[in-house]
């Protein structure tokens, strides 16, 4: 029996290592800054001390060092609003560039 549970535990670890292509967190914080990426995306900067709130996920967590730029459409968000939703970036490529949802 322990042996079963043992090969289980090792099936379920390996499995979520291969599950977290995508980090994940839900955030709110303020926009200190914008840059144009392009016609439709702008990158938001947030500074830690203006994030209000941050919950990674559970299985995939995206860590809060890592979040100092965000991309999300230009039109739905300016300097001094506030970033809300669940952001995101491919864990499996080195692009640092995190996405809100």
């Amino acid at each position: 029996m322990k042996t079963f549970f043992f090969i289980l535990l090792a099936a379920v670890s390996s499995s979520s290592v291969w599950a977290c292509g995508t980090m994940q967190a839900q955030i709110i914080a303020k926009i200190s800054d914008v840059s144009y990426h392009n016609e439709d995306y702008c990158d938001f900067a947030v500074r830690a001390s203006d994030i209000i709130q941050f919950n990674p996920s559970t299985l995939c967590p995206l860590d809060i060092d890592e979040v100092r730029n965000v991309r999300a459409l230009c039109r739905s968000y300016e300097v001094g609003g506030f970033l809300s939703g669940v952001i995101y970036r491919d864990g499996q490529i080195p692009d640092p560039t995190i996405y809100l949802e």
